[in-house]
């Protein structure tokens, strides 16, 4: 059972094998359909494929690719099957690049954005940034969009002098 189920990614491998037919015969596979560039394929039906990132996506988490294959053995006698490999999604988790160093002032409204070239996902998957809001100072705001607003009271501000804060948060696809 779904032995023609693949995550994209991931290796898929196995030999075809015919039944009946003239038993001192050679048999030759040949893909008559449906065969990519980055299968592999050789006459004695052996298969080895990894299918790429972009075959399904988020909305379309699977799909389907038809091979015809041919079996002919050395008296010309043959046989032709299809089947579908089922290539399923595989979600991969967003990246974040260094992000530049937030500067506050004292007695105003801070606004700081974080760069959208700094955050990355493979998938083109939307992003929303999640704060932790245990890290979170008192009074910060951080939007799904990476907007970080903070008006620092005076002891906020004084104390940054002494011992930065490290803001944590999570990027979701």
């Amino acid at each position: 059972p779904n032995w023609n189920v693949v995550h994209e990614g991931s290796q898929i491998e196995f030999r075809l094998k015919t039944l009946g037919g003239k038993a001192d015969s050679l048999i030759r596979f040949t893909v008559k359909q449906g065969l990519e560039d980055d299968m592999k394929f050789d006459s004695t039906g052996y298969f080895e494929w990894v299918p790429s990132y972009d075959l399904a996506d988020r909305t379309n988490t699977q799909k389907s690719i038809q091979l015809i294959v041919e079996a002919k053995n050395s008296y010309n006698e043959t046989a032709t099957r299809s089947f579908d490999l089922r290539v399923i999604h595989v979600n991969r988790p967003p990246q974040i690049d260094i992000l530049k160093p937030f500067y506050i002032q004292n007695r105003t409204q801070n606004i700081y954005q974080i760069d959208p070239n700094a955050l990355k996902d493979e998938d083109n998957d939307p992003l929303a940034i999640i704060p932790v809001t245990e890290t979170l100072p008192e009074g910060a705001k951080l939007s799904a969009a990476g907007e970080l607003t903070w008006h620092p009271s005076m002891t906020q501000f004084n104390n940054l002098k002494n011992k930065p804060i490290y803001i944590d948060f999570h990027v979701e696809d």
